[in-house]
């Protein structure tokens, strides 16, 4: 639906509900309705003197898919949905006060096979376009006879008392119908509406319950703007014009299996799936829609890496990147896409520990952005930005540096010095700072860059609060209790208020709070917030997400130190088998969760566990280069993102703990080894 139908008007005005509560108003009509159009008047079509079958079920007010194409190209191009109330619906119906699809033929409307989820705002054009879109690459579906079920044609949109019962069968419809379709528009606002989150929930959980039911319309959206729409899916903090409605909803959602945390993870696993299947679809026909396929395995790509399934995100990114390559003539145009796809798959290596790789592609997706815009371009020093971020996460910070003040510069040249953008730099350049040790410079870039956040955004906007939240980590790197506890308890009630106390933001700053805890021996605190932050990650991101690896982790040190040694093994062991399945039995991180298990199995006693796993750890960790291969910070495992001095911690605390245990075991010439 238009995401709802509630009741709010008089019988000259749309009903404010399903997707008319997402408009910020009563649409304007634009002078003389359509209503005496051709189209309308054509008795083919539409009969404006039907005798109103008052007993015809919400869920055979479905209309052919030909007759929304042909009502679409009709009217005004710039039309939303709600001006098609405005200018059709409602004064089509206003004699009899009925559904419009009452005053169609039986042949264009019958049982709803499609369920369009959407608002109201949506440009109906795009609508229309996206539905045909969807129908045209199911196998089986025939293109003009698909009957689609829409919530300005189907529910009474006059304030009437015919129109709550309507409303109260419009689950029914969804659980009826074999797709349920989510048309998005170019900003993703439909995931923020409650009645958009309630149909695609019941999509998925009610009905037959197959994931396969969703289809997602999604346009050309950058990834950003998916991250933070996927990240922010809430039905606690989605919205509604009207407040019944809302109370209803949240009351359906939460009476569901799984309360308000499973239907939030409902929703994002089955967006991905209705992606994925999108992709499948669109492979049979890729020859004929070569830029529709490469669209949506991108897309698929961003989806599939915010889910943790980083294996089928890198599949697809480079299916897309290689067919993208391979079609387009070298235009600046194409270019420009090109290293969209580019850095995108270069952040997911860089997630995944292949820095080299990572490195080479941010470099060439500079190298064709210098070529296009040239050096002092905004888009160009958003790539060299994401180079210098790569080489501080791998401790070649010497080379980072230059490049974050070279994007500096450009961004103030084109941006102005105030403008966010400078202060997103600015945050990743003093973490720089943070990891070289440098922190009173690191906390004057942060000033600087909270002050223009706040100025310009606001203080309660993401930006502003990530930049908070790094000002926090500054203090407690600098041991700092007194400064970082407060900076981190603003971020908390800030993200608890404006996101949630179950939002994974949330749990990530939870989990920060409980390491400034720990390192104070403050160990209870500590562990109230390590429970709470892993209760909420492991319902929201998933048991095997990377974050919820690290928490495991970090709670595993918190309950080692406090000697429950064995409630410890037992969360290093989850956080170990997350690595591997996510990251592959050698990446670092692994090495560093071995190094963990070998020094709480020499704490045990256990000496022979301890050295076969220091051995694990080693041949992970010591042959490579902590200059090229990054670090983990967690477990007492340095970071690799330091100084040259401190870029291999990591192994050398491994060979370090190893060279204790061969101490112990009197096996002095082997320690002494290590040692040196």
């Amino acid at each position: 639906m238009g995401c709802g139908a509630s009741k709010n008007g008089d019988s000259s005005q749309p009903a404010q509900g399903a997707a008319s509560q997402d408009a910020p108003g009563t649409p304007k009509a634009s002078g003389t309705v359509i209503v005496e159009s051709s189209l309308l008047n054509r008795a083919s079509q539409v009969n404006m003197n039907a005798v109103v079958d008052s007993g015809r079920k919400l869920a055979d007010c479905a209309i052919t898919l030909a007759f929304l194409r042909e009502l679409s190209n009709e009217m005004d191009k710039k039309w939303t949905a709600s001006d098609v109330v405005t200018n059709i619906i409602i004064p089509a119906t206003k004699e009899k006060k009925c559904r419009f699809a009452d005053l169609m033929m039986d042949k264009n409307v019958g049982s709803a096979q499609w369920f369009i989820s959407y608002r109201w705002e949506t440009n109906f054009r795009d609508l229309v376009s996206a539905i045909d879109r969807a129908v045209r690459i199911e196998a089986g579906m025939d293109p003009d006879n698909t009957r689609v079920w829409i919530d300005i044609f189907a529910v009474n949109q006059h304030a009437s008392t015919a129109q709550q019962p309507d409303l109260q069968e419009v689950g029914g419809v969804i659980d009826q119908a074999s797709r349920t379709l989510l048309v998005l528009d170019t900003s993703g606002s439909a995931l923020t509406r409650l009645w958009c989150l309630w149909e695609v929930g019941r999509a998925l959980l009610g009905g037959s319950g197959e994931p396969a039911r969703l289809r997602v319309g999604l346009p050309p959206l950058e990834a950003s703007l998916i991250e933070d729409l996927y990240v922010n899916i809430d039905a606690a903090r989605a919205k509604t014009s009207e407040e019944v409605d809302r109370t209803r909803l949240l009351r359906d959602i939460k009476a569901a299996a799984g309360g308000l945390a499973g239907h939030t993870r409902s929703i994002k696993q089955g967006l991905v799936a209705a992606v994925q299947q999108e992709v499948v679809l669109l492979s049979k026909v890729k020859e004929q829609q070569l830029h529709p396929y490469i669209d949506s395995l991108h897309k698929c790509a961003v989806l599939e890496q915010l889910a943790g399934q980083y294996g089928e995100a890198e599949k697809h990114y480079r299916e897309a990147l290689e067919l993208y390559m391979g079609s387009q003539d070298g235009k600046p145009g194409d270019l420009v896409e090109a290293t969209v796809l580019i850095n995108n798959l270069a952040v997911l290596l860089r997630l995944t520990g292949r820095f080299q790789e990572s490195e080479q592609l941010s470099r060439t997706a500079v190298d064709m952005l210098t070529k296009v815009h040239g050096a002092e371009h905004v888009a160009t020093a958003a790539a060299v930005a994401q180079l210098a971020v790569l080489l501080r996460d791998v401790g070649r910070l010497a080379e980072a540096e230059p490049l974050f003040m070279k994007a500096l510069v450009a961004k103030r040249a084109m941006l102005g010095p105030r403008h966010h953008d400078c202060a997103a730099t600015l945050n990743d350049l003093a973490v720089l700072y943070i990891n070289q040790g440098r922190h009173p410079e690191a906390q004057e870039l942060l000033d600087l860059a909270l002050d223009i956040c706040e100025r310009s955004l606001g203080h309660n906007h993401p930006r502003t609060v990530k930049v908070v939240e790094r000002l926090a980590l500054c203090f407690k790197a600098m041991g700092k209790l007194e400064k970082a506890e407060p900076l981190f308890k603003r971020v908390l009630d800030t993200r608890t208020s404006v996101l949630g106390a179950g939002h994974s933001q949330t749990a990530a700053v939870m989990a920060h709070l409980a390491q400034l805890y720990a390192a104070h021996s403050r160990l209870e605190e500590a562990q109230v917030l390590f429970e709470g932050a892993l209760a909420v990650q492991q319902s929201t991101l998933g048991p095997e997400h990377m974050e919820t690896a690290t928490t495991l982790n970090s709670m595993g040190l918190l309950l080692q130190a406090k000697g429950a040694r064995e409630e410890a093994r037992g969360l290093f062991m989850r956080a170990l088998n997350i690595r591997k399945k996510v990251l592959g039995e050698s990446h670092f991180q692994v090495g560093a969760l071995y190094n963990n298990l070998a020094m709480l199995a020499e704490s045990m006693g256990d000496l022979g566990e301890a050295e076969a796993t220091f051995n694990k750890a080693m041949t992970i960790l010591v042959p490579h280069d902590p200059l090229h291969e990054g670090g983990d910070t967690e477990g007492g495992a340095p970071s690799s993102q330091g100084s040259g001095a401190q870029q291999s911690k990591l192994a050398r605390s491994v060979m370090l703990n190893y060279a204790g245990l061969l101490q112990q075991l009197g096996r002095l010439e082997e320690a002494q080894g290590l040692v040196d």
